[in-house]
Formats: C-alpha cells, structure tokens, sequence
C-alpha cells in the first residue's frame, strides 16, 4: 500500500472532524473552518521556502565573512599610542531616524541632506555655532537606529548605504544599527503578531544590512590609513537561526538584533540596536502563521556590554541606542521577563554604571533633548529624514580624559 502523505493524513483527519460533528458534506462547510494548523502548513510552498532560506543563509555568511575579515585587519594595524598624559578631542556626529521611504522621506532628498552633512569641514568650511566658533570636520559619524521605513527590501538597505557611504567617501566613518522601523515587533498596532516567516526574513535582511554599513565603514578606515586609531574594534554579534523541518512540522527560526563595539582615540564606543534589553525572538508554530505570539529569551547587549566592560578598560564609554531613557513606557516593553518599565530603567543605570559609560546617544523622538542620569547624560537626536524639512543631528565634541565635551543641535538649514 502506498505510503500516505502529511497532506493525505491532514485530509483524513479533518474528515474525521467533520464526522464526528455530524458533517460528512463538505460543501455545506465554510472553507475557513477547514483550515487548522496542519491544513496551513501543507498549504506552504516548502521548496520555495527551502530556496529562500538557503539564499538569505548563504549572502549573511559572506557578508559575515567579509566584516569578520575586514575587523581582523583593523585590529592587526600598528596602534597608535595614546600619551598617557594628553588629551585628544575631536568631534563626532549622531544622527537619528533617517527613514528612507517612511513620512515622505525620499531616497533623492535623504541622499541631499546626508550628502550636506558629509561635506562639513570640506565643502561646508564656515560654519559656525551660535558662539562664533568655527564648527570642525567630524572624525566619525553614527546613526542611532530606524534607518529605512522598507526594512523588508534588501534594495531600500542597500540605497541607505549608498547614501550613508557619502560620509565614508569624506573620510566621516559611519556606524549604525537598528531601530524598531527596522525590526519586527512583538505585536503589531492592529493586534497581529510579529515574527512570522516573512517577519523572519525581514530581521535577517536588517542584520546583512547593519553588516554592510558596518562593512562600508570599516573599507573607507583602511582606504583612508586611519586603522591605526582603532583598537578593540568587535565584528557585530548577532543571532540567527534558519531551518524548517516539514516532515516533523518543526520550525527552528531565532534572531537577535547585533550589537558590536570599538575604540577610537581612546574613547570606547558600543553600538546597540533599541535598546539595552533587546531580546531574542523565536518564531512559533502559531506566529509563523500570524495567529500567535513569538516566545522570546534574553538577547545579546546586556550581556555583551558587561564583557566588553570587562574586556576593554576604557576611561570613558559612549553607548549608542535608539530608545532614549525618557520615550514612552510602550516602547520600554520588556518582551520576556514581564518586568516594568520602572524597573527597566533602574536596571538600566544600574548596567551603564557598571560598564563606565559617560555618556548616552539615542534616536527616536524625532527631537532634541538631554536628560542627566545619575553618572552620565543620555542625550537624544532630532529627526534626520525629515521630509520637506531640515535633517536634525547632533555635533558633539569628545575628549580621551573627558569624555563628552559639549554637544550642539545642528540642522542642514544652517549651513
């Protein structure tokens, strides 16, 4: 007798169902009370799927190849030595929201405005702050999180970082990481859940996407001989997971946003995706289909900072995120631990403490502000993308024995 199949043997069982109700015509049966767990599942395309795994699996390898390979050069440069009794300072730009493609914001117009941002110190020379002061070529630039508003489409990464490379092109290094634009949530507005297979996909093509600006940024230190002035210089650290079982209707799929960190000029730099508790997300059996919730674990920056801490003496740390301290208790949600937000926040300074950290830089309320926090300040961007406006950022001066100097609100109507 011919070996029955999954699809045959979820036929029979919703047969059996229907009998056991009194049902035997399947006609007088809505379609969408035949459809179980089991019915979605055979309904699934298993080889495209398969195919579209084992791409994304293979371009994350090499894109994970090539900044592993590129952080191995940068690390093997001949330092330079800071004198333990100097101070170096130099400025820095933190940017917030770009969104490309979200609220109107353009690839065209975006490309303008970081393009304006790009040429302070070269083409922009006489710029000056409200005090007079002339306003200096930035060393290095970062972008805290929600980069594009089309995280699913690997053509919207890929035009963010040509437009980001524009700083790289001027000997600005830009470094960025996700916001919650560019990663699935737990929950969507409308109550459907997140981190389904398509949810899935998208988190990984965010991931290859922080990878190739990373990577971008890491090509332009070596073409521009300034590797000398990195030292602990991390890959990113990310989770991912991708397998699918059919035959025993198992489903193997986790990521977690990256987080990677370097020092420069004796200043040590984390970049962190929202924010300090981001978690691991583990795609159900119910929220591949979107009709359940993701089960999710303790991610990877909480434990990261506290190694790097460990690891990297530093006299002063700056942590960049996307959530400021002072943005809504919805946005502090603790996926997995049920903890409040009150108790996010404690456990938050208490983290920052522990690890040194001077000063925080942060995106997401598309405003300027600055809130001190017991040992440091948490400092968050104005709104970059901006449409039909100015692109908001923030010019900050950092010292090796100071940390942050003083920070300035600047905006490309300015210049």
């Amino acid at each position: 007798m011919r070996k029955m199949t999954k699809k045959m043997m979820c036929y029979v069982w919703s047969l059996f169902f229907l009998a056991s109700c009194g049902q035997t015509d399947l006609s007088l049966v809505p379609e969408e009370s035949l459809i179980t767990p089991e019915v979605l599942w055979t309904k699934q395309d298993s080889t495209k799927m398969r195919q579209c795994i084992a791409q994304q699996l293979e371009e994350l390898a090499i894109t994970v190849n090539e900044g592993e390979l590129l952080a191995g050069k940068i690390n093997r440069e001949e330092r330079f030595l800071l004198k333990s009794s100097a101070e170096y300072t130099y400025d820095i730009i933190v940017m917030g929201d770009c969104e490309l493609y979200a609220r109107g914001v353009t690839y065209n117009e975006l490309y303008n405005k970081i393009g304006k941002i790009a040429g302070i110190g070269t083409t922009y020379t006489g710029l000056r702050y409200d005090d007079g002061t002339i306003v200096g070529k930035p060393e290095l630039a970062f972008v805290a999180g929600d980069l594009t508003g089309d995280r699913a489409s690997s053509s919207a990464w890929n035009n963010v970082n040509q437009i980001l490379n524009q700083l790289n092109n001027k000997g600005i290094f830009v470094f960025a990481n996700v916001g919650n634009h560019d990663w699935e949530p737990r929950q969507w507005d409308d109550g459907s859940y997140g981190y389904t297979y398509e949810g899935h996909q998208s988190n990984i093509r965010s991931i290859v996407g922080v990878l190739n600006i990373y990577i971008s940024a890491i090509r332009a230190v070596l073409y521009n001989g300034r590797a000398a002035y990195f030292s602990n210089l991390d890959s990113p650290l990310y989770m991912s997971k991708s397998s699918i079982s059919w035959w025993n209707m198992n489903i193997n799929m986790a990521t977690a946003a990256p987080v990677y960190g370097f020092t420069y000029k004796g200043v040590d730099y984390v970049v962190a995706p929202r924010f300090l508790f981001d978690p691991e997300g583990d795609v159900t059996f119910s929220s591949f289909f979107g009709y359940g919730p993701a089960r999710f674990s303790k991610g990877l920056c909480e434990s990261y900072l506290s190694e790097r801490s460990r690891k990297v003496n530093a006299n002063k740390r700056i942590y960049i995120q996307h959530y400021p301290y002072n943005c809504s208790d919805t946005w502090w949600n603790d996926y997995y631990s049920g903890r409040s937000a009150s108790t996010l926040r404690s456990n938050y300074i208490s983290a920052m403490k522990s690890a040194n950290v001077s000063a925080i830089f942060s995106g997401h309320n598309h405003s300027w502000s600055q809130n001190a926090l017991s040992t440091f300040t948490d400092y968050t961007s104005g709104y970059t993308g901006n449409a039909g406006g100015p692109a908001c950022f923030l010019m900050v001066r950092v010292s090796s024995t100071r940390g942050v100097v003083y920070v300035k609100s600047f905006n490309t109507n300015m210049f």
